[in-house]
């Protein structure tokens, strides 16, 4: 019994300057001033706050609909960024591994170059198709290289 009046005492003391309304006065040099308690020695007038409007009604529906497009295409750009980010990356690894069987290919055929006829037997390369093969691999390179 004893606990449950002290708890009401307790929520009447706090409650009470929550249901103070506020008062406007001017004093004699012109400033205004605004309080919760009126001052003692001169007139005041209680000020009536009316609360916010609240998020409701077409307007708030309007809002949220635009955020939600604005979030949905934020979401959809960053997709697309991440998607043409990937494709870079693949197209740079791929680019680079035809940069190394370029390179390999050059490296190795540095000694006279042997070609299969559709009948078997051996084609040397002479010093005009040798080389007329080396400037096509320098191209390769050149091209899958930079």
């Amino acid at each position: 019994m004893f606990k449950s009046a002290i708890t009401l005492l307790f929520i009447f003391l706090l409650s009470n300057p929550l249901l103070a309304g506020v008062h406007r006065w001017v004093d004699e040099q012109g400033n205004v001033h605004f309080s919760d308690t009126p001052p003692r020695n001169q007139s005041s007038e209680e000020v009536k706050i009316q609360a916010a409007p609240t998020a409701s009604g077409s307007h708030y529906k309007d809002r949220l609909e635009r955020q939600k497009e604005y979030l949905q295409g934020s979401l959809e750009k960053r997709e697309e960024r991440r998607l043409a980010k990937e494709e870079e990356k693949l197209a740079k690894e791929k680019n680079q591994k035809r940069c190394a069987n370029a390179k390999l290919e050059l490296e190795l055929n540095h000694r006279r170059l042997v070609r299969a006829n559709p009948d078997g037997s051996r084609h040397y390369l002479d010093d005009n198709e040798r080389e007329s093969y080396f400037a096509d691999l320098r191209e390769k390179v050149k091209a899958n290289c930079e």
